[in-house]
């Protein structure tokens, strides 16, 4: 998940492949992630094998693009029938869509109420189709049916917008939580705050959402650390003492989720513990201090 190497294998096999399933990608998902990336220099398809996105014709129109690992793939527009369009890469017409356009076409044509026959209508949009097919790349134009199509290069940048899901970046978040405070808390600090890491498992446990996984719950803080200070690695720090359970997990250097809980000193253990991990996002492994 967006390129981290902290490993654990406290979970169940059926927790296990749940999160990996759903909760991780939300992490990749998260559009305050994405933007953290995108400051380092990491695009959407460095993060993503495959997503949809937006690229534009010079005059401004949108054009939906499909993106298959790092290959750019635009859509045929075949909906609307004043706004028909299909794609072209590499000087070659999208054959699969061509009958779609065929029929859509005879159809719009049908609606001017030309005068023409059915027979007549079927001929000249076949003309025209066979023009575009042989040349692509320029304009052609049925004069007696009064359609025609020309080429619209479109921009390299592509606009994605994902919907972002808080709480389910959360369920991310508390799975590394939960993980973490089990397998690298010290032992007397666990057992100080079993409370508190219950707490954490009981979230997990719920995952408290509505129905239609529209709206949720979340027990993180998110903060936008200054963009001035972008990194190639993700950051974890916990801090535990007998007042305070404290994590904070930053990705890229300025996207940071925090979970703070600060508690009444009961019997509370002599010492406290600070824990750092260091997560780089190249082949290099995680450090972690203790």
């Amino acid at each position: 998940m967006v390129f981290g190497k902290v490993i654990t294998t406290d979970l169940c096999r059926c927790c296990n492949s749940y999160f990996g399933a759903v909760c991780d990608h939300a992490l990749a998902n998260d559009q305050r992630i994405v933007e953290a990336a995108q400051r380092v220099g990491i695009s959407a398809k460095d993060l993503w094998l495959h997503f949809d996105g937006v690229q534009h014709t010079p005059d401004g129109k949108p054009v939906r693009t499909v993106i298959r690992d790092g290959v750019f793939k635009p859509q045929s527009a075949l909906k609307s029938l004043d706004a028909l369009a299909i794609a072209s890469t590499n000087g070659q017409i999208c054959e699969r869509d061509l009958p779609h356009l065929r029929a859509r076409l005879i159809t719009k044509v049908g609606a001017k109420a030309l005068g023409l026959t059915e027979e007549r209508i079927v001929a000249e949009v076949d003309a025209l189709l066979t023009q575009l097919r042989d040349s692509p790349g320029e304009v052609h134009y049925n004069a007696v049916i009064g359609e025609g199509f020309r080429s619209s290069p479109l921009d390299s940048r592509v606009v994605v917008t994902r919907e972002t899901r808080p709480w389910e970046t959360d369920w991310a978040l508390a799975k590394i939580v939960y993980e973490l405070s089990r397998t690298v808390v010290a032992h007397e600090l666990q057992a100080y705050f079993r409370e508190v890491i219950a707490t954490v498992r009981r979230f997990l446990e719920q995952r408290d959402c509505s129905a239609d996984g529209k709206q949720g719950t979340g027990i993180f803080a998110f903060t936008e650390l200054p963009s001035a200070q972008p990194a190639e690695c993700h950051t974890i720090e916990g801090r535990f003492n007998s007042h305070v359970f404290e994590w904070h997990l930053t990705f890229f250097g300025t996207a940071r989720w925090s979970f703070r809980v600060d508690v009444k000193p009961i019997r509370s253990p002599a010492g406290g513990q600070l824990i750092s991990i260091e997560n780089p996002i190249d082949e290099r492994d995680a450090t972690v201090s203790v």
